[in-house]
Parts: structure tokens; C-alpha cells; sequence
């Protein structure tokens, strides 16, 4: 066996299993490659070589969470080519060595010139993961999922290229071996499997460029162009093999000159990723919408085409925004005719025949289902892309023509034109129609550019005419009348022709931003599960879902809008509670609109002891904590414009409202019942209705959020609010807190608070300020405390004991002292008793720098509470 067989040992060992058996094993397999790669004959040109056998060698149980995936294909031993340097194609130099972050690759020249490129096969996707968790978990579960790949997949591509007329390389399996003639610069890249193929499929002596070069010649000139609709029989094949990685990088782009100009032919490759297979219950969670959905793995069904190209989103953008419905349902029947089942057999049928045996037949049912599904899968995708679209011109003059029909669609033209403005001949052509594009982007660029507007339609779709370095000039018909979604972008300090604000509406500005084209600039809507968790005495454990969903839109940083919602349930009083926060940034000039929704209802539980800051609590006999509990529904809202003055500091003003309804039958037998009689004056049994006003301002200097050591929070909020039924009570409130961070040292922070509040006019004891709890003085139940002015100061160090890594995650790990004080004023309670003292100390986690959980247990006169919850309290 050792003679004929080599199995090449990963170095990303699973699991570390150290008994005899294993040890015995590893060395017979060592010696069996030692004595293979010294062995290898001069005159021997193949081995039979198993790949990576140690993706095979898993249990059951990791197979169920992390998938079978291509184990068995990745163990087979397969009969390849041995590749000599120095024998192959006449004699191959090393140009360069390269490679991505998990490809190790050689790129070589011929005695022709012609180049060729090595990379190899097994994958090392270590240096892929933050510095952090390369010596964890993580990067076996990474390293473990290049079994999802193919590793012979790239085999059966050309066929299918070549079916559909698609530029294509020609990849080839080979071994390189320990040799002699290896330059010592890479003799690291010997003993490896290789798939060998030539740098660019086409006749020596063609130019080709990379895609960066082709925008700037796109740029340059619009006499240069590109095949569109060969890029989109390229992306069709893509999305038929399940190939998920066609960022730019992975093409090269062919010029052919003819009578007007360069056009760019693209040429694929790296092929690495086609048949990509998701399985095991991990995987599949990772490949959900919310996470990374290009990895949805390789079924007759794709789940989400949007997901599934991520990796193309800037790509694709680019090089297909020319290209009608029709134009896609043409390009997709020709790929449906030419794909026939007898070329997808015969494609297959390129694999090692053990490779096929054990994967072709499965692999080219869904193949073939996915030929059949692809109509229906591409007009998803064509409506994903033609939502919004970018037309961008060039440095050059060009005539933007849009039409707007009668049934509410557009029709643009673009003309190249000459100095004179006189056209020359038209560069594209495409109708837009309400029912799939949301919003339209032209912008000049450079050049002297015409927008001409024509038609007396009507249209949903936003355009946005967007100028450039040039004189521009934009003008529109006589019966034009979509001006309410017509935008005008353009330089205010040059001399361009722009109409009254009457034609559109008018977005100039000194700022040379005002015309950027930024290519990249597309981002997903993202919809993201949420979670959280707590605990305290009072509530016990906290559990809480939600999700937030971030909709993002043009030039809206960091996002177009977000929304928040979570709800939740304590289970030791059965409450329920909700939250909704709605964020849109600049939605009306400068200024953003935010939007708070916080219910604490049904069955909602609070403690309430009474007012002043002597009030009794004994947790004993006739009166236990449940007496203090009481049961009522609270409803509060507001809605505000913030403006962001600086990055640290903005300013916010709006409208309130709240809703508070409590029942006699939920709160029998409680105190509450005795502060009604008391203050009958309050009707608390009486739903209460309150409108108002808001405003306020915080600054923000703190370096990090989650875990802060230097800077400053600075938050002040002040409300007035009037009720707008029975009472018609009237009050206002005050609240400002101070958060200071430094440092002691290198492990050890100082977080300093200091807080308080004031109120006036008549406010229910629910609109009180409130003191104790998690919020400001630990060691004291919630809802400690009511009055009309507060005051507290809480101290807390933080000791970063040790940063560790454990084969699960890295982290931190520390320890927190507190002290906590504070007090209320009543103009109507006991005001006896001074401050309040809490202190204790606990513990902090940091996992992967993501997360912070921390459990306290506090210490005053009411007793010993522990809190645990998500994140420091400030």
C-alpha cells in the first residue's frame, strides 16, 4: 500500500484522540507518506492520492450538527497526474506565489510566454477568521466545512461552458511532488494536490484586464462596453452549478476592437465553489437570511437567489444593468436548450471515475432540476436587481433621455454625444416599469452632460439625475408632471444648467460628494432575530424575543431606516412586556426621526413601598413582598427629531404620550390599596390618558460602547405632560446622568455615575421618579424608593483579570466591586432617613469580545440580591 497509495493527513485535526490505536495509525500514515514523496520515480507520471481522509474520519454525532457533506469523496483515494515543473508544457517559472485567504497558489510561464496557475485543492481557511479565534473552535468548525466543498467539482465546468458558448480555463487534478527543479522559494508548495489550469482560456498574446481595470476604462471612454449579455449566460451557469463566490475578482475580462470601441468578453474562474453542499444542523442555521445565506448549499430548490449571489451584489450591479426582461427570459432559454441532459452527463462523467460513482448521478439530477427551475429563479433575481439601478456615464459627454409613457413606466436612452451636443449614436436602451423598479440612478459622471426629460406620464418610480465634474444640463418638457419624484443632484459652485425648483426637486451642494458614483455602495435588508436574557429577585428570570429588521437606501449611512421590536415575559410575576424602537436617519434634511414604543402590559408587576425615602419594607409575616406588588398596564410613546450636531453629540425634541389603566380586582389585598384611600384624589382605578412634549440632549465620548474605559455618557431628558381626560393633571420632569470612564491602570477601569432628577406639578405616583434595583442602587429591591426629586452616585471598578482561549472561544474574564448611594425627596412623603447604601461585586464574561454578561450580588439593608443580565448597567 505504501508503495501505491498516499493519503494525505491534514494538519486541521478534528478531535484529538489520544490512545494507542490513533497513535499507531498517524505514524503508519506518516511513514506511508514520507515514503511515497521520496519514492516517486523520475519516470512515474500518476499517484492515487486520498486527499484529505481526515474529513471522513468523524463521529456520527459531528456529522449530525456539521453535516456529511463530500467526506467520503475527500478520502477516496483518486489516480492523478504527477506535474513536473520542469517537464510540463516545455518547462514552467514561477512568476509569483499568491493565493486568497484559504488558497495557497503558484502562478507559472511557459517557454512560450503563456501563463498557467497552481492552487490548491485542500483549503486553509485559518487566516479567513479574526486573529482572535484562530486557536479555537472556530477555526476547526471552519476548516472541518471545506469538506462542503466539491473538491472535483471544478472538473465538470468546461462542458457546461462550453455548451453556452462561455469563455472557461480547462482545470486539471495534479500532484505536485518534492522535486529537484522546485525553486527552494516554494518547496513549502510541494506534496499537495493541485488544480492546474491556464491563467486566462484564450490565444496567447490577447489582452485581458481585471474587472478594476474595465471600470476605468468604462470610465474613460464610452466607446468601450461590455458584453452584457454574455456576462448574464455566465452568471445563468453560475446559479445552475451553485457556484456562491463571484465577487469581481473572480473574472478576467477579454477586449475585442471593432468599429466604435473596446468590447469586454468576461471570462470566469477559480471555480472552487460549485456544488457546494449545506448540511447538519449548525450549517444550516448559519445559512439563514439573517446570517450568511450565500452558503445555502447545492439543492434542486434554491431557497433565496437574493442570498445566494451576495458575494456577486456589487458584480452584478455593475455588468447586467442594461438587460431587459426579455433580454433574461431569451438568455435563459438558450441556457435551458443548450444544457441538455446529455451534456450534463457527459460533464459529470470528466470526474474520477470513483468520484463519479459515489457523487455524479445525484449531482446531475440537480443539476438538471435546477436547469428546469431556473426561469422562475432568475425573474426573482431580475426583480431583486431591478429595484433600484445604477446607470452610470462616463468622463465623456452623454445625453440621458427618459421618457415617461402614459402606462407609467419609463423609457431611458442614453446617447453618446459630441462636443457640440449633437448626438452620435445610442449606448443604451431599457424600459422601466412601475411594478418591478422602485428607483432609477443616472448619473454623468464626467464629461458635459444632457438629462433630457420628455412625456407627460405619470410614474411611481423615483429618479434620481445625478450630475458630475462637467457642465451638465438638465431640462424637461412643457407638459412634464412627475416632478414630485424627480431628484436633481449637481455641484452649486459650477455653472450647469438647472431648472426651478418647479421642474424637480433640487439637491445642489458645494460638496463634490453631491455627485459621487460609488459602485459599491448596495447593502442588503436585513432581518435579524433578537434575544435577551436576565435575572433579579423581584422579576426572576427575564426572557426575551424580537427581531430588528434594517432597510437600507441611497446615500443613507448607516442605514435608511431600523426597526426594533422585543417582547418578553418575567416568570416569577407572569408579566409581560414590550419594546418597539424605529430609527430614520435623515428623514426629513438633517434631522432624524425616532420613534419609542414601550409597553409593560399585560399582567404587568411593579413594586410599589409608597412615597418618601423612609418607607417600610418588611419582608415578613402580614406583609411579604407580593403586598407591595402591584398589577396595572402602562403604555408609554414618544416620537422625535434628533439632530446630530457632532459625531458625539446630538440634541432631540418631540411628542409623548402615555396610557395607564389599573384594575381593583388584580391588586386585592395589596398596598396600593391603602395609598388609593389615602390619596383618593388620584383615582387609580381609572384608566388616565396623558399628551406632552419631550426633549433633550446626550453626548456620547465613551471609546467603546460594550466595554468602555475612557470617556464620558452624558444624557439629559426633559418632558412635560398633561392628561387628556377626567383630572387633567398636569407635570413636568428632569432627569440628567453622568457616566465617567479611566483607567487605574492597564487592567484595572473606574465607571463613575452620578445621577437625578426633579418634578413638578401633580404627577401619579406612577410618574414618580423611582430609586433601587438594577438601574441605580443595587442591593435594594426595584421601585425601591418614590419621589419627586432623586439623587444617586454609583461607583464601580472593573478588574480585567485574564484574557483566555479555550478551544470553544476566546474572552475576557474580570471582576466588578461597586457602592451605590442615593436618596429621594418627597413634598408630600417621609423625607427622613438620608442616603441609601448599597454595595457588592461579582464577576463579568467577555466571549470573542462580542457579548458581555455579568452577575452581581448586592448587599444593603434590605438584604443580599443577586442581578444578572446582558451588558454593564453604564
Amino acid at each position: 500500500m505504501c508503495n501505491h497509495t498516499l493519503l494525505m493527513t491534514s494538519s486541521r485535526t478534528k478531535y484529538k484522540k489520544y490512545n494507542i490505536k490513533t497513535l499507531l495509525s498517524v505514524l503508519f500514515l506518516a511513514c506511508c507518506y514520507n515514503a511515497t514523496a521520496q519514492t516517486i520515480a523520475p519516470q512515474q507520471d500518476s499517484i492515487i492520492i486520498a486527499i484529505a481522509p481526515d474529513y471522513n474520519d468523524v463521529s456520527k454525532s459531528h456529522r449530525f450538527w456539521f453535516g456529511d457533506n463530500y467526506r467520503e469523496l475527500w478520502a477516496t483515494p483518486v489516480k492523478m497526474r504527477v506535474l513536473r515543473l520542469d517537464e510540463e508544457q516545455g518547462g514552467l517559472t514561477v512568476l509569483k506565489r499568491g493565493g486568497g485567504q484559504q488558497t495557497k497558489s503558484l502562478r507559472l510561464q511557459d517557454a512560450t510566454g503563456k501563463e498557467w496557475v497552481l492552487r490548491t485543492v485542500q483549503k486553509d481557511p485559518e487566516k479567513a477568521l479574526p486573529e482572535n479565534l484562530r486557536a479555537t473552535v472556530a477555526k476547526d468548525i471552519v476548516q472541518d466545512q471545506i469538506s462542503a466543498s466539491h473538491p472535483f467539482g471544478a472538473l465538470v465546468v468546461p462542458p457546461l461552458a462550453e455548451a453556452l458558448n462561455v469563455l472557461h480555463t480547462n482545470p486539471e487534478i495534479v500532484y505536485l511532488p518534492d522535486h529537484p527543479a522546485l525553486p527552494d522559494s516554494v518547496a513549502a508548495y510541494a506534496n499537495a494536490v493541485y488544480l492546474f489550469e491556464e491563467r486566462e482560456p484564450i490565444r496567447h498574446g490577447v489582452d485581458t484586464d481585471n474587472t478594476e481595470k474595465v471600470l476605468e476604462k468604462l470610465k474613460e471612454d464610452n466607446d468601450d462596453r461590455v458584453n452584457q449579455h454574455a456576462v448574464l449566460r455566465a452568471r445563468l451557469l453560475d446559479i445552475v452549478v451553485g457556484d456562491w463566490d463571484r465577487h469581481e475578482d473572480q473574472w478576467r475580462w477579454r477586449d475585442l476592437e471593432d468599429e466604435t470601441g473596446k468590447l469586454y468578453d468576461p471570462i470566469p474562474r477559480d471555480r472552487d465553489q460549485i456544488f457546494f453542499k449545506n448540511e447538519g444542523v449548525i450549517p444550516k442555521i448559519g445559512s439563514r437570511k439573517w446570517i450568511m445565506p450565500k452558503f445555502q448549499g447545492f439543492d434542486p430548490e434554491i431557497r433565496s437567489i437574493e442570498g445566494f449571489n451576495f458575494n456577486a451584489r456589487y458584480f452584478d450591479r455593475m455588468f447586467m444593468n442594461q438587460l431587459s426582461e426579455e433580454d433574461w427570459r431569451r438568455e435563459v432559454q438558450y441556457v435551458q436548450q443548450q444544457l441538455t441532459d446529455e451534456v450534463i452527463e457527459q460533464a459529470m462523467r470528466r470526474m474520477p471515475a470513483p468520484i463519479y460513482e459515489q457523487s455524479g448521478p445525484e449531482l446531475a439530477s440537480i443539476l438538471k432540476a435546477r436547469r428546469d427551475n431556473l426561469m422562475e429563479q432568475a425573474m426573482v433575481y431580475y426583480r431583486f436587481l431591478s429595484k433600484a439601478v445604477d446607470v452610470p456615464g462616463s468622463d465623456k459627454h452623454e445625453e440621458f433621455v427618459l421618457n415617461y409613457l402614459p402606462n407609467g413606466d419609463i423609457h431611458l436612452q442614453v446617447y453618446k454625444i459630441k462636443k457640440e451636443r449633437d448626438r452620435d449614436r445610442l449606448l443604451m436602451e431599457r424600459t422601466f416599469s412601475p411594478a418591478i423598479t422602485n428607483e432609477l440612478r443616472l448619473y454623468g459622471r464626467g464629461g458635459e452632460d444632457i438629462f433630457n426629460v420628455q412625456g407627460s406620464g405619470k410614474s411611481s418610480i423615483k429618479v434620481r439625475m445625478i450630475g458630475g465634474d462637467g457642465v451638465d444640463a438638465f431640462k424637461a418638457a412643457d407638459d412634464f408632471r412627475n416632478k414630485g419624484k424627480l431628484l436633481i443632484y449637481d455641484r452649486a459652485d459650477e455653472e450647469n444648467l438647472i431648472p426651478d425648483k418647479g421642474m424637480a426637486k433640487i439637491r445642489t451642494s458645494t460638496d463634490t460628494i453631491v455627485n459621487n458614483y460609488d459602485p459599491r455602495s448596495f447593502k442588503y435588508n436585513v432581518l435579524m432575530p433578537l434575544g435577551t436574557v436576565g435575572y433579579n429577585l423581584d422579576d426572576g428570570v427575564l426572557l426575551g424575543l424580537g427581531f430588528k429588521y434594517t432597510k437600507h437606501g441611497f446615500r443613507k449611512e448607516p442605514y435608511a431606516a431600523q426597526h426594533k421590536l422585543m417582547v418578553g415575559h418575567a416568570l416569577a410575576t407572569n408579566a409581560f412586556f414590550g419594546n418597539y424602537e424605529g430609527d430614520f436617519p435623515r428623514l426629513i434634511g438633517k434631522f432624524d426621526l425616532g420613534v419609542e414604543l414601550d409597553a409593560r402590559a399585560p399582567n404587568n408587576v411593579s413594586n410599589f413601598f409608597g412615597v418618601g425615602n423612609n418607607t417600610e419594607f418588611i419582608d415578613t409575616g402580614s406583609k411579604p413582598i407580593r403586598y407591595y406588588r402591584t398589577r396595572y398596564d402602562f403604555i408609554e410613546g414618544q416620537a422625535v427629531l434628533r439632530r446630530q450636531l457632532s459625531q458625539r453629540f446630538q440634541v432631540y425634541a418631540g411628542v409623548t404620550g402615555q396610557f395607564f389603566s389599573m384594575q381593583p380586582g388584580d391588586n386585592e389585598g395589596r398596598f396600593i390599596n391603602l395609598y388609593q384611600a389615602e390619596n383618593p384624589e388620584e383615582n387609580l382605578f381609572k384608566s388616565k390618558y396623558y399628551g406632552g412634549f419631550v426633549g433633550g440632549f446626550t453626548l456620547d465620548t465613551r471609546n467603546d460602547a460594550i466595554q468602555p474605559s475612557s470617556g464620558i455618557y452624558w444624557s439629559t431628558r426633559l418632558r412635560g405632560l398633561a392628561q387628556l381626560n377626567d383630572e387633567q393633571e398636569e407635570y413636568g420632569q428632569l432627569q440628567s446622568e453622568l457616566g465617567v470612564y479611566f483607567r487605574l491602570s492597564e487592567r484595572l477601569v473606574v465607571a463613575n455615575r452620578i445621577g437625578g432628577g426633579t418634578t413638578y406639578g401633580d404627577p401619579a405616583f406612577f410618574q414618580l421618579l423611582y430609586l433601587g434595583g438594577t438601574n441605580n442602587l443595587r442591593g435594594y429591591r426595584n421601585y425601591r424608593f418614590a419621589g419627586d426629586q432623586m439623587a444617586f452616585h454609583n461607583l464601580e471598578l472593573r478588574l480585567k483579570l485574564f484574557d483566555f482561549t479555550s478551544f470553544l472561544f476566546p474572552g475576557t474574564f474580570g471582576l466588578i466591586g461597586f457602592n451605590d448611594v442615593g436618596r429621594v425627596w418627597s413634598d408630600n412623603g417621609d423625607d427622613g432617613g438620608g442616603l441609601h447604601h448599597g454595595y457588592g461585586g461579582g464577576i463579568y464574561v467577555l466571549p470573542a469580545q462580542l457579548i458581555l454578561l455579568h452577575g452581581v450580588v448586592g448587599v444593603s439593608e434590605d438584604g443580599v440580591l443577586p442581578y444578572f443580565s446582558v451588558g454593564f448597567r453604564f
